[in-house]
């Protein structure tokens, strides 16, 4: 069954087809960011979670990060981020 979800990233509009599809499983485009952590630098990256043309979202939807690392990412839900 394919993915009906798809997040997308380079500064996706609200409600728009716009962005970079980020790679599901592929590791071809992941959502990564290159910073210094003696600096404690820190970045948002803006993302969007679209669902396939003729689909829509009932309820909530969760986001959930895994992998080594999952701990160093947040998610915002606006573009205030926070």
């Amino acid at each position: 069954m394919a993915e009906l979800l798809h997040i997308y990233m380079n500064n996706p509009t609200e409600g728009g087809k716009d962005g970079t599809e980020v790679s599901s499983g592929t590791e071809l485009a992941p959502i990564s960011v290159l910073l210094d952590a003696g600096k404690g630098e820190q970045k948002a990256v803006k993302c969007a979670v679209r669902c396939e043309s003729g689909f829509h979202i009932d309820g909530t939807l969760t986001v959930k990060f895994v992998g080594d690392h999952a701990d160093k990412w947040k998610a915002a839900t606006d573009n205030k981020y926070t």
